[in-house]
């Protein structure tokens, strides 16, 4: 068995305690991230928007008008940039008849916008048209309404005139028997939420207009006028914010007493200002309880996420309007509030939040638990290599249990020599 010298076991104990550090630190690194991104977006599930919807019956409309304000708020939501426009209710197509859409029927919807005082430096200009509701009133005096969803979308400039309405069509498709209130207006909306840019905010001015079409049992069609006619000075002007990449948001459902998470990610973000807000639609009131503002630094490391507490007094069965807005000109009298993200949050009683798990815990959180453990493992297995490693030699010889021969030190005797006794004459012991 091989031996090592003190030297050399001197100059291994330099190198150990080296890779042993190396390891922690690697592992330290790993866990720091994840401290922040598995509490925090695993433990919230992302949902990247995913509230849209085909079409659907609601009662009593529900479409904000007011956003209201919190008490004092560092930040003011006052929306701007969006879009609500409004046209006359489905006339019918026979004097004084009922505008009635029997199973077979549809309901189609289209908008278009045009650059004002457009010029060849908005050519490929893209547009995000956030999701639009056209909200059509239903029964006497529009005590229900029908509503037709168009997702968001991305829309580039071509150049001067409309954009193609097609572009933008979507359509419901009739089940029920549906009689529409002739004397009310029809809404399309973005729901406060704020047009956006591949420019700067101010760089550009868009009109808006939109216009829809009944089809009657497939056999023939009535349509609207455009809101705002074929010129595109009289549509509905907006000033779109600039765009800003959503990484994630969640979670959709919810306990009270947790955290909502956002993150936005792009080349956009430096120097801006954001806030996400929490709240509730009362009638047509949204009323904040809570509103936690950033400021985004010049050069930041996307994604940035931050995040808004739900308080433990809110009532399950709820929803809650999770919103991200940004802010032009802060703090100034010509101040701009700009709905970037809007997402429908449904609060959950505690004992139905989340997946089942094993014994009741969600996978998520398991997930979690497990990485911190793997991670906590890795460094104390770097400690006990590390240890080992650096622990003085035994000086053992190389026969198993024996002892090493000591060496003779400078000016002392050596060792003893051993005496041969099966050799010499009876009675005399010679050296070997």
């Amino acid at each position: 068995m091989k031996t090592r010298s003190r030297g050399d076991w001197a100059r291994r104990r330099g190198a150990f305690p080296f890779f042993g550090l190396l390891t922690i630190s690697i592992s330290l690194l790993v866990l720091a991230p994840l401290q922040g991104s598995i509490g925090g977006l695993l433990e919230h599930p992302q949902s990247a928007g995913g509230m849209r919807s085909t079409g659907a019956r609601a009662a009593g409309g529900g479409v904000p008008t007011s956003a209201g304000t919190l008490a004092g708020p560092d930040y003011p939501t006052q929306p701007s940039g969006n879009f609500s426009i409004h046209v006359p209710a489905p006339r019918s197509p026979t004097p004084h008849g009922a505008v009635i859409l029997n199973p077979g029927s549809s309901i189609s919807v289209e908008y278009h916008f045009s650059v004002q005082n457009y010029s060849s430096k908005d050519l490929n200009l893209v547009v995000q048209v956030p999701q639009t509701v056209a909200i059509f009133p239903l029964g006497r005096n529009g005590s229900t309404d029908l509503r037709v969803f168009d997702p968001s979308r991305n829309i580039s400039v071509t150049g001067p005139g409309n954009t193609s309405g097609s572009l933008t069509e979507s359509s419901l498709a009739i089940t029920t028997q549906e009689t529409f209130d002739t004397s009310g207006q029809a809404i399309l909306s973005t729901q406060q939420v704020a047009v956006t840019s591949s420019l700067p905010w101010g760089s550009v001015v868009l009109g808006f207009a939109w216009m829809f079409t009944f089809t009657y049992n497939k056999t023939y069609s009535n349509s609207s006028a455009w809101s705002g006619g074929l010129s595109p000075g009289v549509n509905q002007t907006v000033i779109p914010g600039e765009t800003v990449a959503l990484v994630s948001a969640g979670p959709s459902t919810m306990t009270s007493g947790n955290y909502f998470v956002v993150c936005l990610g792009g080349m956009t973000l430096g120097g801006r200002n954001f806030s996400l807000d929490l709240g509730t639609l009362n009638g047509t009131i949204i009323v904040y309880f809570t509103q936690v503002n950033e400021s985004i630094p010049v050069a930041p490391l996307p994604p940035y996420c931050w995040q808004a507490w739900v308080p433990a007094w809110v009532a399950p069965s709820q929803i809650i309007r999770a919103q991200v807005w940004t802010y032009e000109n802060l703090g100034s009298r010509n101040q701009t509030s700009l709905m970037l993200y809007l997402f429908l949050v449904k609060i959950i009683p505690a004992s139905t939040s989340g997946s089942s798990g094993f014994l009741g815990v969600s996978d998520q959180t398991w997930l979690e638990v497990g990485l911190i453990l793997f991670f906590i493992l890795v460094i104390a297995v770097a400690l006990l290599w590390t240890y080992r490693r650096t622990r003085p030699p035994p000086t053992t010889d190389s026969t198993v249990g024996g002892v090493a021969e000591p060496t003779a030190e400078p000016g002392q005797p050596g060792p003893v020599p051993a005496w041969d006794e099966t050799s010499g004459a009876p009675g005399e012991r010679r050296l070997r």
